[in-house]
């Protein structure tokens, strides 16, 4: 969160990244990724992260959940943003 702080928004992403590809178990890495992905639009890569989060944390029930459940939320809005603008979705 330091380097977003500073403006260093791709560097983070970068960091996060490595940590999500380790398969840490740790919260801040996925969480991050989901709202700067979600905030740059770029919904399949925040869907991507949350389904890695809950593989990463299948041993931990509420919190596999909690990113369970951005993912439904956001591939709803990936539908909807594709039906908006007149494609259909896979």
């Amino acid at each position: 969160m330091e380097l977003e702080a500073k403006g260093k928004v791709d560097e983070a992403i970068e960091l996060y990244e490595q940590d999500v590809a380790a398969g840490l178990t740790t919260i801040q890495p996925y969480d991050r990724l989901r709202v700067i992905y979600e905030r740059r639009h770029q919904l399949a890569s925040a869907i991507r992260v949350c389904q890695a989060a809950v593989q990463a944390f299948s041993a931990a029930p509420k919190k596999a959940h909690r990113f369970e459940a951005a993912s439904a939320k956001l591939q709803k809005r990936a539908a909807w943003a594709m039906t908006d603008r007149g494609m259909r979705p896979n």
